[in-house]
């Protein structure tokens, strides 16, 4: 198994980093793949598969709805691609700055063997089901290459027409147009590779043995605020427990039971 990453200038390879090490702890035999224009020597991580891909003119930091970032957002399909037609079986793609928590590697098998596509949502059934383009579990056939093609070009067209918009807006908008996908497409549930809003949540839900298989720390605005994101929950679901953080898991189960129970009218 593959677990496919793109990090264009430098600003992301701490986000990265944690991201590998918590590879390395739930799935030690996975193999992870970096496309990057950094060095070697930058990455900070050894025993990755580090394949260069470039990009010209564009520069280290790139925020969200410029010109810019959808231009490297535009990359991301031809990465799956490519990192596809190096695949036996299937990858996992994956963006710099989600975390694995517990293993993953059986339940990606079984979604692979079961639809070409899965990609990860912000919401299920009760919340508005938008799906995010920085999780992907991909299968290797005709059908997954088509499927990127589509996307590819969609963006591109929506660049075109608004620069501020990227591959996550094009992605939604090629699934709601057409039918054409549905077979062949299906939504991960939010609980698979948790978004952002999860995060308050992610003591309470490790300890009620409902842990995301991972976490997406998105919903956050600057490197530094998404680094401390996911430092936090690595520390959570990776590092020993002691008792500041008891005390905090055990409050934050009390407090989610109690509001369940007086959501149930069993607790006046």
């Amino acid at each position: 198994m593959q677990l496919v990453y793109m990090q264009l200038g430098s600003s992301g390879l701490k986000q990265f980093r944690i991201a590998a090490e918590s590879v390395r702890i739930v799935e030690p035999e996975a193999e992870i793949v970096l496309y990057t224009d950094q060095p070697p020597a930058a990455i900070g991580v050894e025993g990755i598969a580090v394949r260069r891909w470039t990009l010209d003119q564009i520069p280290d930091e790139s925020r969200a709805n410029t010109p810019e970032f959808g231009r490297i957002m535009l990359e991301k399909m031809r990465v799956m691609r490519d990192a596809l037609a190096r695949s036996s079986s299937y990858i996992v793609y994956s963006d710099v700055d989600i975390i694995a928590c517990r293993p993953f590697r059986k339940r990606c098998e079984q979604a692979a063997a079961l639809r070409t596509v899965h990609v990860s949502t912000e919401g299920d059934d009760r919340i508005p089901e938008v799906v995010c383009a920085g999780f992907l579990i991909l299968r290797n056939d005709a059908v997954a290459l088509d499927f990127l093609r589509s996307w590819e070009e969609h963006t591109a067209a929506v660049i075109a027409r608004d620069p501020t918009r990227n591959d996550e807006d094009a992605l939604n908008d090629l699934l709601a147009a057409s039918d054409d996908w549905r077979p062949h497409v299906e939504r991960l549930s939010s609980n698979f590779a948790a978004p952002g809003w999860f995060y308050s949540a992610l003591v309470p839900l490790n300890n009620l043995r409902l842990t995301p298989l991972f976490f997406h720390s998105n919903w956050t605005h600057g490197h530094r605020v998404k680094e401390g994101q996911m430092a936090a929950a690595f520390h959570i679901f990776h590092s020993r427990p002691h008792r500041p953080l008891a005390r905090l898991a055990f409050r934050s189960v009390r407090f989610v039971l109690r509001a369940y129970g007086r959501a149930l009218g069993t607790i006046r």
